[in-house]
């Protein structure tokens, strides 16, 4: 059987196709595995009785079909969207959808669809998000009509004519859009609305709404999201908006449009007050006063309606009185002050964490000596986390792991630094509790933004320079680096131009002398240094006295 995902039965009238014969009944032609396509369709006065149960989508618009029984439908548990527009159905057995319970799309509109018909319809649809019922022959709405249909998110019940029982709409409280235009209404339940807490946008346009209906304010209980109401084309004289839409806290769009057919010759100057969310208004006559309070109101729509009349000085509260020039200038410089922010903060990001991670310390307490410092480490090993490898068989086996050698302590921060802690008090403890910083530079260092940030503390004055001008950094280069490259971390070349850098020979025969310089520039280890718990090395590796032994 053919794994279909569409299948298209509409009204095409293609030049040149074949229509039905012998093996192909129904004039159907299949495409693609995801396209069967019928032609000639107004033949087609029944389902296809053979249709893949596996396809997604089922176009049936513009046939014939008068009947509707539930085969082949309940075979069809894949199905997500069905289009039945104007296939004319009479009938429709019970249950006829019964087993699609993956159905998101039901299009049922231009047919003589009634109330009878419709019972047969609605349950068993759990995933349904849209159903489209315009221009059938509904008539009565009940508690009953859309039951067991919970997850409805858009519903379309224009051009029927019919009459909103109570509570209507319970148990739909997914629903957002809701249409029931031109269906003759004249009048509403209180409460239909009621808890339909995710409607955004209701339209009631083209009915024989009045003034007193919209007026009842428990009419608009449980809207409280409801965004955009639609009331053109009724029979509206004086309605009071302040009194009825004051729960509508989200309301930013009321369309009034042919206010002429409303029968609207003026509104209270009162009768938006209270509507603070109000963005878009369209309506037809204006008075002084008006739009006292509405201070959000970017759109004023008059279009299509017979104004006679405007009071200029009911707008002078509001000040509308542009400045093109000035907010076109305060807009712009607005715009590239921005984007100047956004490129400083982008480029000196880690300089600008330095600095923070500086100024949170100016009130801690300092504990340290002021004639030296208490070093825990040798060394603190700045490298990207793919240089592991080296900094571990390498720097770590002929530096930590020697017999015959001074062995010096190294802050390795995969193994050293603290779990938990702040990225950045690790990097800046192990930076101060070192006497040396060896950075092992290689292209994925550069581009690493933490390990840049360590390279800049290094290079701070504190941490670059020790006592008596020795350089506390030490860079190892595992790779050839252009020279503009480095030119961007401004103390590189300062260090590089006193040769305290080394780099990494690609011969096995030269590396013997790499580790006697990088111990030359090391100096003396920590724990040779220091005499007891309280003895302490200065930035060159000299132990430092204390008075009572001098």
């Amino acid at each position: 059987m053919l794994n279909v995902a569409f299948l298209s039965l509409s009204v095409w009238f293609l030049l040149g196709m074949p229509v039905g014969n012998a093996d192909n009944p129904h004039g159907c032609q299949v495409w693609s595995p995801a396209e069967v396509t019928c032609v000639d369709t107004f033949q087609l006065t029944v389902v296809p009785p053979d249709l893949p149960e596996s396809i997604l989508r089922l176009d049936l618009q513009g046939n014939r079909i008068k009947e509707l029984y539930r085969q082949p439908f309940n075979t069809l548990k894949h199905l997500e969207y069905l289009d039945l527009t104007w296939t004319r159905f009479e009938y429709v057995e019970n249950g006829t959808f019964a087993g699609m319970t993956n159905l998101r799309t039901l299009n049922l509109s231009r047919n003589d669809l009634g109330d009878s018909q419709w019972s047969n319809i609605t349950s068993s649809l759990p995933s349904l998000r849209t159903l489209i019922l315009s221009n059938n022959r509904l008539q009565h709405l009940s508690r009953w009509s859309f039951k067991g249909l919970h997850n409805l998110t858009f519903l379309d019940l224009s051009s029927n004519a019919i009459i909103v029982g109570e509570c209507a709409f319970c148990g739909q409280q997914r629903l957002k859009r809701l249409d029931m235009t031109s269906n003759e209404i004249s009048t509403l339940p209180n409460r239909l609305f009621h808890p339909q807490s995710e409607l955004e946008l209701l339209d009631l346009s083209n009915n024989r709404l009045t003034d007193d209906v919209l007026e009842k304010e428990e009419l608009w209980l449980g809207l409280s999201r409801l965004r955009t109401l639609l009331v053109r084309r009724n029979y509206l004289s004086i309605p009071k908006f302040a009194q009825s839409f004051r729960n509508l806290t989200s309301l930013n769009t009321i369309t009034m449009s042919d206010l002429g057919w409303n029968n609207i010759s003026i509104i209270d100057e009162y009768a938006f007050t209270g509507l603070e969310s109000l963005d878009k208004l369209r309506i037809a006559t204006i008075t002084s006063r008006m739009f006292e309070g509405l201070e959000n109101v970017t759109v004023l729509d008059l279009s299509l309606n017979d104004v006679l009349e405007i009071e200029p000085y009911g707008f002078y509260d509001n000040e509308f009185q542009p400045n093109l020039p000035l907010a076109c200038a305060l807009s712009s410089s607005a715009i590239v002050f921005y984007m100047f922010a956004v490129f400083l903060i982008s480029y000196y990001h880690w300089k600008i964490k330095y600095l923070m991670f500086l100024l949170r310390r100016r009130n801690e307490d300092d504990d340290e000596p002021m004639r030296g410092r208490r070093f825990v480490y040798d060394a603190f090993v700045a490298h990207n986390s793919e240089d592991i490898r080296w900094v571990v068989h390498e720097l770590c086996h002929n530096l930590e792991d020697v017999q015959d050698q001074p062995r010096y302590k190294l802050c390795i921060h995969q193994r050293n630094f603290l779990p938990g802690a702040p990225i950045v008090n690790n990097i800046v403890k192990a930076i101060e509790t070192s006497r040396k910083t060896i950075c092992v530079l290689t292209r994925s260092f550069l581009r690493s933004g933490w390990c840049e940030f360590e390279l800049q503390l290094a290079q701070t004055p504190d941490n670059l320079f020790g006592k008596g001008g020795s350089c506390r950094l030490i860079l190892v280069f595992l790779e050839k680096i252009p020279r503009p490259l480095l030119k961007k971390y401004k103390h590189l070349e300062a260090v590089m131009d006193r040769d305290t850098y080394l780099e990494w020979p690609g011969d096995a025969r030269g590396r013997p002398l790499f580790w006697r310089r990088l111990r030359a520039a090391l100096g003396k280890p920590v724990n040779d240094g220091q005499a007891g718990d309280g003895g302490m090395i200065d930035d060159d590796g000299h132990e430092l006295v204390p008075l009572n032994r001098m």
